[in-house]
């Protein structure tokens, strides 16, 4: 659930998903996070107060942060590849290699 409402695969990957660009980043943080999650018992994660309290809040900062910078860096690649030209000094383009 976000914001209250249950999410569809659909829903996660045009929210959460697409925000990483590059699916193996994607994937990076998914394991990442299911690693996390592994070390708590099942009553923990089944719990809503106790998941926010116990999982979600001590991570959030630290996961946010490295994730944000992690899309970011891949939006920036994935930028970079589809700019097939470039200014030159005199104004003219060139075509990059």
């Amino acid at each position: 659930m976000i914001g209250g409402e249950p999410q569809t695969e659909e829903s996660f990957e045009r929210r959460v998903e697409v925000r990483f660009g590059d699916h193996s980043s994607f994937k990076e943080a998914w394991n990442e996070a299911l690693d996390y999650v592994k070390n708590f018992a099942k009553e923990v994660l089944l719990s809503r107060s106790r998941f926010f309290s116990d999982v979600y809040r001590p991570k959030r900062d630290e996961f946010a942060h490295k994730w944000t910078e992690m899309s970011s860096s891949d939006a920036r690649e994935e930028k970079k590849k589809t700019l097939k030209i470039a200014p030159t000094t005199t104004g003219r383009t060139k075509k990059r290699t």
